[in-house]
């Protein structure tokens, strides 16, 4: 898997986030492109002729992260970005919530994973299996992070300061 990041954020993240995202999917030979721009993201049954993808790249994947201006948390809002009081009784999508960029990126890089996943296996594209894995990946994402959350040190003794005498040299 190539990751190519041209997004506001730090390269080390954003990888740290797809290879997350996509665990447990053959990622071979699948370019993905982090970008700016409307949140969204879209996976390739081959590579556009316009693409910067390597030569050797079978899939592409872009992603993009928004625009600079998105107010988090997102959500609750399902697929269509519509919220609960937007849908009606046939709504299947389920409904989330993204605390962060990073939350984000995690769950459209599953998403768009999965579809990968589905053009390999010659599979239905099924846009609701890919979202309903993308929020298991972003359960477990939640999970990561709250288990390696470090506690903050408890507070220390307060030892009253002792003065110090200065000495200065040659006096």
């Amino acid at each position: 898997m190539w990751v190519r990041n041209t997004s506001l954020h730090p390269d080390a993240e954003v990888t740290e986030c797809v290879e997350f995202a996509v665990g447990g999917i053959d990622m071979r030979r699948v370019c993905v492109n982090v970008k700016n721009g409307g949140l969204g993201g879209a996976a390739y049954n081959g590579v556009p002729a316009i693409s910067n993808a390597p030569r050797a790249a079978r899939y592409l994947v872009t992603l993009r992260l928004g625009r600079g201006d998105e107010r988090w948390p997102l959500g609750p809002v399902n697929y269509h970005f519509k919220a609960p009081g937007e849908t009606g009784p046939r709504n299947r999508f389920p409904f989330f919530v993204c605390h962060d960029w990073r939350e984000w990126l995690v769950k459209l890089a599953a998403h768009e994973a999965k579809h990968i996943e589905q053009f390999r296996k010659r599979d239905v594209c099924s846009e609701l299996s890919c979202e309903r894995f993308a929020l298991e990946r972003l359960d477990q994402y939640r999970a990561l992070a709250r288990a390696s959350a470090v506690p903050p040190p408890p507070p220390a003794a307060v030892t009253p300061a002792r003065p110090v005498q200065l000495a200065l040299p040659g006096i």
